[in-house]
């Protein structure tokens, strides 16, 4: 079992990470170890929101002092409505690939409650993306080394959990899972693997995991040729020539020199999805074998689901972690696509203010456990900025208002005239493109992204707008803050604002 905070927590030191920064990530180690809250979480193994609470159990294989361990994150199946039963699913469920991880931090986490979406309940998920904070600050767990397993209702929380705040996973994978007919648009940077047996027709799983399939590897490709259209079309703009110049998401040379398996989506010909429907079997398969076994699976799952001819197969290493293994996240992808109807709204509550108070909405908090004290975990710094929209919020506030290095900030989804942003950032020239219609939008930037001693250019419906951006500490804290992670601590927010077609500016966001 995992041992008591105290012990595995060390100084962090994190390589590659811009010294102008990293003493701020080392502040944010230090407020998070002098929180005793947190330590008496993690201790505990229950973290607690909203009157529900987050169980789970770990242990780390390997040497417990190393610096960015693999985090792999194992969701149960379980029954509706049977506290017993799920116990015992969880039980299971916890240690299953223990012996398949060489090096690594393996934690089961049980469902909030005991109803199918015991996974995936936005307590569940505000929960799990605090669970994971907390492992990379107390044990060193590697933000871009963060994977995710389900199995049966596990597998249904898998799909949403990645489509809700894919940008804390580097990969995950579907047992015997179900998408419920999810379009899920947002996975596109995060490489999932859905397994289930070829004769699994319980709830059709065999058949949802094919037609699942099949929709995210087209809206894949879909995106894929847009985005190469795009880059075309931008670089004709600017040189008057069609080159194409595609903007790959591949991180920069000196953000990779220890991340040899990153996962170069947009530019390989596999899609950022794969299915293993395994040939014959039903609920039972294997997926775990730790002698790393190849086992038979339909050679094209998606011919098997149209045709009545028997199918080939083929053999394949079907364990879950040996293709977790090969991937690695990539944080700042230089293609975004983001379906903005995926958001979790929560009440709006502030610290130390009466009912009444709270009901003048003069900030947005997003209160938990970790709210108030000092330093990282003031108040203050956990709130939203003002924003000029914050009224259309209503009752209540977004919980995952940013993806990736974008970000909406205090406005609802509905007053930004669309449900969906492409947007796409260029280094090598310091070009920023919106390509959708929008009314706000925040773009969130580091020097890893693009040069803040040179003017950035924003693109839009054939127009330009130049800016020159300043490293603004609060802009840094705030987004340390908010996600926890070292990789996402941003120097700078420009506001994107447009009416209409023909006319747009850019402004830098003043931090309160």
């Amino acid at each position: 079992m995992g041992s008591g905070v105290g012990s595995a927590a060390t100084k962090v030191g994190i390589k590659n990470l811009p010294e102008s920064i990293n003493y701020i990530w080392e502040e944010y180690i230090a407020d998070s170890k002098n929180n005793s809250l947190l330590s008496y979480e993690m201790n505990q193994k229950t973290l607690t929101y909203s009157n529900k609470s987050l169980a789970f159990d770990y242990l780390i294989k390997g040497d417990q002092n190393r610096k960015n361990l693999p985090l792999y994150i194992i969701l149960h199946n379980g029954g509706i409505s049977q506290p017993s039963y799920n116990n015992g699913e969880f039980l299971k469920a916890r240690f299953r690939y223990q012996s398949c991880i060489q090096t690594g931090i393996i934690c089961g986490v049980r469902g909030v409650t005991d109803l199918s979406n015991m996974h995936y309940s936005k307590e569940s998920i505000i929960l799990l993306d605090r669970l994971i904070k907390s492992f990379i600050v107390f044990y060193k767990a590697d933000p871009d080394r963060v994977y995710l397993i389900g199995l049966g209702f596990g597998g249904d929380g898998v799909y949403q959990i990645i489509n809700l705040i894919p940008s804390r996973f580097a990969a995950a994978v579907v047992i015997s899972g179900h998408s419920y007919g999810k379009i899920l648009k947002n996975l596109l940077n995060v490489h999932l693997l859905i397994q289930v047996g070829e004769n699994d027709t319980f709830f059709d799983k065999n058949k949802d995991a094919v037609k699942t399939y099949k929709r995210i590897k087209q809206h894949y490709e879909n995106f894929r040729n847009k985005c190469k259209q795009l880059s075309k079309y931008s670089v004709a703009n600017q040189s008057g020539k069609n080159n194409n110049n595609f903007i790959s998401n591949i991180p920069s040379s000196s953000n990779t020199s220890s991340k040899k398996n990153t996962l170069n989506l947009l530019t390989s010909e596999k899609t950022c999805v794969e299915c293993y429907l395994h040939t014959g079997q039903e609920q039972v398969i294997n997926d775990f074998d730790k002698k790393l076994q190849e086992f038979p699976i339909i050679a094209d799952p998606i011919q098997w689901m149209i045709s009545d001819k028997e199918i080939e197969s083929i053999n394949q290493n079907t364990n879950s972690i040996s293709f977790l293994n090969k991937f690695v996240r990539e944080p700042l992808p230089r293609n975004l696509f983001w379906d903005l109807t995926c958001t979790i709204a929560i009440p709006i509550t502030y610290p130390n203010k009466t009912k009444e108070e709270n009901n003048l909405k003069d900030i947005t908090m997003i209160k938990d456990s970790r709210s108030g004290g000092e330093g990282f975990f003031n108040g203050s710094l956990m709130a939203s900025n003002k924003d000029k929209d914050e009224k259309n919020l209503g009752n209540s506030v977004m919980f995952n208002k940013y993806f990736y290095w974008l970000e909406i900030g205090g406005y609802s989804v509905q007053s930004l005239g669309t449900l969906e942003v492409i947007a796409r950032y260029d280094p090598k020239n310091n070009n920023i493109f919106i390509d959708t219609p929008i009314k706000y939008i925040r773009i969130l930037l580091n020097e890893r992204m693009v040069d803040f001693n040179k003017d950035i250019t924003f693109h839009y419906n054939g127009m330009k707008q130049s800016i020159k951006v300043t490293r603004n500490y609060q802009t840094e804290r705030r987004t340390l803050a908010e996600r926890g992670d070292y990789t996402y601590i941003f120097s700078a927010a420009v506001i994107f604002e447009s009416k209409d077609m023909n006319t747009f500016k850019v402004s830098q966001f003043e931090e309160v």
